[in-house]
């Protein structure tokens, strides 16, 4: 099978073979027509996810982020793709209305970036429904960390700040946060995939987490006790 990477920049380093890129924009729909060309299943990360940034320029976040979701779906109709899995985010849930979060929780986005995410979930449910051929779903990821390049997560700073003997500096050891590692993340994917692709009837929203909620505070003492089993110096 071949595997089809779509960029808005840079090609996809790797050297399996299978893979065929793709480098364009998500709002030009010749080029994507052309890049979902005899594609079965699609995986849409395409998104502005840096929520600061998203709150400088939010015509670039919902032009991204909703209307570059509606220009896939499209083109994922015109070229009879059958499944398409959109990657969402917690973050719609906005203030919390109780301590374990399901996806019935009330979405109350509290930021450009996850206002941006919700509106593309509308976008896939009217696809969706408006399709008798496309299935899918939207999928809710928690706090992702583990990526290998320009990864800005709490967890990845901390464990630099580890590696180059440095001191912990974060900015709020307090905050709460359900870790999920970005191999755990793909597995979710390719196993919702398996299930959409089946026409099987469920509801076309998931939660992605582990359940457990940890502190950075938490996480900071496991990355010390790390750095002295490695024989580092204890941050």
């Amino acid at each position: 099978e071949t595997i089809h990477a779509l960029s808005r920049t840079n090609e996809v380093k790797t050297n399996d073979d299978r893979l065929k890129n793709f480098v364009g924009d998500i709002c030009q729909l010749d080029f994507l027509e052309e890049a979902l060309a005899k594609c079965n299943v699609v995986f849409h990360l395409a998104a502005e996810a840096d929520v600061e940034r998203a709150r400088c320029s939010p015509l670039e976040s919902f032009r991204v982020n909703s209307q570059g979701t509606a220009y896939l779906l499209e083109a994922c109709c015109r070229q009879e793709v059958e499944s398409v899995i959109y990657c969402s985010t917690c973050h719609v849930y906005g203030p919390l209305c109780r301590d374990q979060i399901d996806e019935t929780h009330p979405t109350r986005p509290a930021s450009v970036y996850a206002s941006s995410k919700l509106a593309g979930e509308n976008v896939l449910q009217g696809y969706l429904s408006n399709s008798e051929k496309l299935t899918g779903c939207a999928v809710r990821f928690t706090n992702l960390y583990g990526f290998y390049d320009n990864d800005r997560t709490v967890v990845s700073k901390a464990i630099r700040q580890v590696a180059s003997g440095e001191h912990i500096a974060l900015d709020n050891l307090w905050s709460k946060r359900d870790f999920v590692h970005i191999n755990d993340a793909v597995q979710a994917l390719l196993r919702l995939a398996m299930i959409s692709n089946k026409n099987v009837d469920f509801e076309p929203i998931f939660n992605v987490s582990y359940g457990r909620c940890f502190t950075i505070k938490d996480m900071v003492h496991l990355l010390s006790k790390a750095a002295v089993d490695l024989g580092l110096r204890r941050p």
